[in-house]
């Protein structure tokens, strides 16, 4: 019996006189041993905690997301929890959101409580602490034999990895898939690894159902880990459970695309109808291009490390071994993810195979031994097998590097982020709130000026406007004279656009002038992207545009580098002078919380 059930004995007993704080170390040390999960969720809730005073320390008080896409969740979930409406607006349908799941989860939570800024946030601290607690259960499920020491730093390195930190302050669906997928894994390797006329106990069919089908309807990705376990279900003789899987993975996606098409006739949403052009190219084409993206990414040498690690264990523990079944799959998800689907904007959308890589990287060393008398006993060995263990040292090292820059942009990254939302979107979507409320706006960013505003967004990108999106599904994408139509069919008098970005700035009509341009001192999300400019579609609209500019106050950190001559003056606006030291934040009751809109903001 351990320390901590041996003093709960002699007190039942009471042989032990009743004074807690004689056995706190007592209690404290058996935590730390069996509970190293809690321990570092508890760990983790500090730090995201600290992380979100910094954040708020230079937002002016106010809780900002490091990416507009957070708000999108946001004012989705709340249209549809207050107005029954999926859209951006609480009167138009618009599916703009690629993980319909996640937005489902958020307006139940919206209906039940009422919305709130921070219900991103919070879901996904509970979808992490979640995933950290199945990390640790699948380390004493598939290496028994591991450490204490060893489970504590499998989980920092998958949370600092991951990264967890960075992701849970988006407040999006990324740690629900990470968490959901991942157990799926696990379950679905237990299972595998049984004897095929095993039998599998209910509960983990039951689950691994359900499993399926949330990961199913968080995000579409889901297919790249529900292929190959279905592949291999088979293989193992249990067609009916990979049915199962397959169709309960699928039904969230039929079933979304079944309303979407309703509403607007496509079964996908906007985003992803937008974003799929890459598909399109002639199968050869696609299948070099494909190519070309595994071999040039970052994580090429993650899934050469991964294969190789399992080629030279195959011999001696086979295909339906644990730690390999664990290193195949992290191999296949993550080729396909690098293949159809695309990776970066601050780590977010690779997050669900990097802490497949490390977890699977971490059992197979644990279940290989002493990783050292391996690469000993590989030296002596034939010479394939000391290239084998050259190579695999050099992936380990060229792997480690890159975890260590990993690490620094998860920490770091992310509140810079959201410092730069602040300065670049909550601005203008005050800006936008105050001066054009209820008017409609072209605008290339839909996130912030939806959740705070009341305005008609005409989405250029596609992601809120059917129009846009139609045209994208017909492989006849907008062009600066369709933009220039449909602004006008829609009364638009202004647009706020990122007028740096490529796809935004081709599609700007000539004819549309360029008012003023606001430009933030940096961009961690998107480089080389500083500006935000204000057009008047209009000459009409030049005077209004320019007066209601100039009396709208920026944060210092902001500045004023372009005004047009039609504005009556060539110098910086007063945001540009004011002496004001902190950073200016918007009051909440006038713009953040309308009547319909937000209720929380901090």
């Amino acid at each position: 019996m351990d320390a901590l059930g041996e003093v709960a004995k002699l007190l039942r007993t009471g042989d032990l006189p009743f004074f807690p704080m004689l056995y706190t170390p007592v209690v404290i040390s058996s935590l730390l041993r069996r509970n190293p999960a809690a321990v570092v969720s508890f760990l983790f809730c500090l730090l995201i905690f600290a992380l979100c005073l910094v954040i708020k320390g230079q937002t002016g008080g106010l809780f900002v997301y490091p990416l507009d896409d957070s708000y999108i969740h946001l004012a989705l979930a709340r249209n549809l929890a207050l107005h029954h409406v999926w859209g951006i607006e609480p009167t138009r349908f618009a599916s703009a959101s690629s993980s319909p799941g996640w937005t489902l989860l958020l307006a139940s939570i919206d209906t039940l409580a009422g919305p709130h800024l921070l219900f991103g946030l919070i879901l996904d601290v509970a979808f992490t602490v979640a995933f950290l607690f199945t990390v640790d259960y699948g380390l004493r499920s598939f290496a028994p034999s591991a450490k204490v020491w060893f489970r504590y730093a499998t989980l920092v390195l998958i949370i600092l990895g991951t990264p967890l930190v960075s992701l849970t302050l988006m407040g999006m669906e990324h740690t629900a898939q990470t968490f959901s997928v991942f157990l799926l894994v696990v379950f679905c390797v237990q299972i595998l690894a049984m004897k095929p006329d095993a039998v599998i106990p209910r509960w983990k069919k039951i689950a691994v159902v359900l499993l399926a089908m949330f990961a199913g309807a968080i995000r579409y990705e889901t297919a790249f880990a529900i292929v190959p376990i279905c592949a291999c279900l088979l293989a193992r003789r249990r067609p009916w459970l990979s049915l199962a899987i397959g169709l309960a993975a699928a039904l969230p996606p039929v079933a979304f695309g079944l309303y979407f098409y309703r509403h607007s006739g496509l079964w996908l949403p906007y985003s992803v109808v937008v974003k799929q052009t890459q598909l399109s190219a002639p199968p050869v084409q696609f299948a070099v291009e494909s190519f070309k993206r595994v071999l040039g990414s970052p994580f090429f040498i993650g899934v050469a490390l991964v294969l190789l690690l399992w080629l030279l264990r195959y011999r001696g523990r086979g295909f339906w071994d644990s730690s390999q079944l664990l290193l195949f799959f992290t191999g296949w998800i993550t080729v396909l993810h690098l293949e159809f689907a695309k990776t970066g904007w601050l780590m977010r959308y690779e997050g669900y195979f990097y802490a497949l890589l490390l977890f699977s990287l971490a059992v197979a060393v644990t279940a290989a031994g002493s990783p050292l008398e391996k690469l000993q006993r590989g030296w002596t060995g034939p010479v394939w097998r000391k290239i084998a263990v050259c190579v695999t040292v050099i992936a380990v090292m060229v792997l480690t590097y890159q975890g260590i820059r990993r690490i620094e942009r998860g920490l770091v990254d992310a509140v810079r982020a959201s410092v730069d939302r602040y300065l670049e979107h909550i601005q203008m979507a005050h800006f936008a709130s105050v001066a054009y409320e209820g008017q409609p706006i072209v605008v290339n960013d839909i996130g912030t000026l939806a959740y705070y505003g009341d305005s008609h967004l005409l989405d250029m990108m596609g992601l809120g406007s059917l129009e846009v999106a139609r045209a994208a599904h017909q492989r006849r994408p907008f062009h600066a004279a369709d933009m220039k139509a449909w602004a006008f069919s829609e009364r638009a008098s202004i647009a706020i656009l990122q007028s740096q970005w490529r796809d935004v700035a081709r599609n700007i009509p000539s004819d549309w002038i360029k008012v003023w341009t606001w430009q933030i001192p940096r961009n961690v999300a998107f480089p080389l992207d500083y500006d935000i400019s204000f057009f008047a579609i209009t000459p009409r609209e030049v005077p209004k545009l320019c007066r209601n500019l100039n009396q709208f106050q920026l944060p210092p950190a902001d500045k004023v580098v372009f005004v047009s001559p039609a504005c009556g003056q060539d110098k910086a606006s007063p945001a540009q002078t004011q002496t004001t030291k902190e950073p200016h934040a918007p009051e909440s009751s006038s713009w953040a919380a309308p009547s319909h809109r937000a209720t929380g903001g901090d």
